[in-house]
Protein backbone atom coordinates (compact mmCIF):
# COMPACT_ATOMS: atom_id res chain seq x y z
CA UNK A 1 0.00 0.00 0.00
CA UNK A 2 3.06 2.66 0.97
CA UNK A 3 4.88 1.21 -2.19
CA UNK A 4 2.03 2.54 -4.43
CA UNK A 5 1.53 6.48 -2.71
CA UNK A 6 5.43 6.73 -2.89
CA UNK A 7 5.01 5.53 -6.78
CA UNK A 8 1.79 7.92 -7.00
CA UNK A 9 4.24 10.37 -5.11
CA UNK A 10 7.02 10.19 -7.94
CA UNK A 11 5.00 10.03 -10.53
CA UNK A 12 2.92 12.81 -10.17
CA UNK A 13 4.99 15.60 -10.84
CA UNK A 14 5.90 13.93 -14.18
CA UNK A 15 2.66 12.98 -15.23
CA UNK A 16 1.69 16.88 -14.56
CA UNK A 17 4.74 18.30 -16.47
CA UNK A 18 3.67 16.38 -19.98
CA UNK A 19 0.16 17.22 -19.10
CA UNK A 20 1.22 20.85 -19.22
CA UNK A 21 3.56 20.64 -22.18
CA UNK A 22 0.49 18.86 -24.21
CA UNK A 23 2.38 15.59 -24.79
CA UNK A 24 2.97 16.87 -28.43
CA UNK A 25 4.76 15.66 -31.20
CA UNK A 26 6.12 18.57 -32.55
CA UNK A 27 3.75 17.83 -35.92
CA UNK A 28 1.51 20.57 -36.18
CA UNK A 29 -0.50 18.47 -38.41
CA UNK A 30 -1.21 16.29 -35.37
CA UNK A 31 -1.92 18.89 -33.32
CA UNK A 32 -5.18 20.08 -35.09
CA UNK A 33 -6.81 23.11 -36.15
CA UNK A 34 -5.12 26.20 -35.17
CA UNK A 35 -6.47 28.42 -32.68
CA UNK A 36 -8.53 31.01 -34.08
CA UNK A 37 -7.59 34.59 -34.32
CA UNK A 38 -10.03 36.08 -31.15
CA UNK A 39 -8.22 33.23 -28.65
CA UNK A 40 -4.79 34.28 -29.74
CA UNK A 41 -5.32 37.43 -29.23
CA UNK A 42 -6.31 36.98 -25.11
CA UNK A 43 -3.35 34.42 -25.01
CA UNK A 44 -1.28 37.32 -26.10
CA UNK A 45 -2.86 39.68 -24.14
CA UNK A 46 -2.68 37.21 -20.97
CA UNK A 47 1.46 37.13 -21.85
CA UNK A 48 1.31 41.06 -21.94
CA UNK A 49 -0.29 41.12 -18.90
CA UNK A 50 1.92 39.06 -17.04
CA UNK A 51 5.11 40.85 -18.33
CA UNK A 52 3.78 44.32 -17.50
CA UNK A 53 3.24 42.78 -14.07
CA UNK A 54 7.00 41.90 -12.81
CA UNK A 55 8.00 38.65 -15.37
CA UNK A 56 9.70 39.71 -18.03
CA UNK A 57 10.51 36.11 -19.24
CA UNK A 58 6.87 35.19 -19.84
CA UNK A 59 6.49 34.00 -23.68
CA UNK A 60 3.76 34.48 -26.32
CA UNK A 61 1.93 31.76 -27.11
CA UNK A 62 3.31 29.30 -29.69
CA UNK A 63 1.20 27.07 -32.04
CA UNK A 64 -1.81 27.65 -29.83
CA UNK A 65 -0.42 27.01 -26.61
CA UNK A 66 1.32 28.87 -23.36
CA UNK A 67 4.72 27.46 -23.19
CA UNK A 68 5.89 28.67 -19.63
CA UNK A 69 9.12 28.58 -19.41
CA UNK A 70 11.41 27.73 -16.20
CA UNK A 71 12.98 30.98 -15.96
CA UNK A 72 9.35 32.95 -16.19
CA UNK A 73 7.28 30.20 -13.45
CA UNK A 74 10.93 30.56 -11.12
CA UNK A 75 10.43 34.25 -11.21
CA UNK A 76 9.25 36.08 -7.55
CA UNK A 77 7.03 38.05 -9.56
CA UNK A 78 4.85 35.12 -10.83
CA UNK A 79 2.09 34.57 -8.30
CA UNK A 80 1.28 37.91 -8.17
CA UNK A 81 0.99 38.57 -11.28
CA UNK A 82 -0.85 35.85 -12.28
CA UNK A 83 -3.26 37.05 -9.29
CA UNK A 84 -3.88 40.50 -10.99
CA UNK A 85 -3.83 38.71 -14.53
CA UNK A 86 -6.59 36.10 -13.53
CA UNK A 87 -9.18 37.98 -15.80
CA UNK A 88 -7.16 38.04 -19.01
CA UNK A 89 -6.24 34.11 -17.69
CA UNK A 90 -10.30 33.32 -17.87
CA UNK A 91 -10.84 34.86 -21.71
CA UNK A 92 -7.79 32.83 -22.73
CA UNK A 93 -9.28 29.57 -21.58
CA UNK A 94 -7.74 26.11 -20.41
CA UNK A 95 -4.66 26.01 -21.40
CA UNK A 96 -3.61 29.27 -21.70
CA UNK A 97 -5.00 30.03 -25.77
Amino acid sequence: MRRRILDALVTAPFALALLLTGCGTGDKAAAGASPSADSREKALKLAQCMRDNGVEAYPDPEDGRMLITQEAGEDPDFKAAEEKCQKESAAAGPGGS
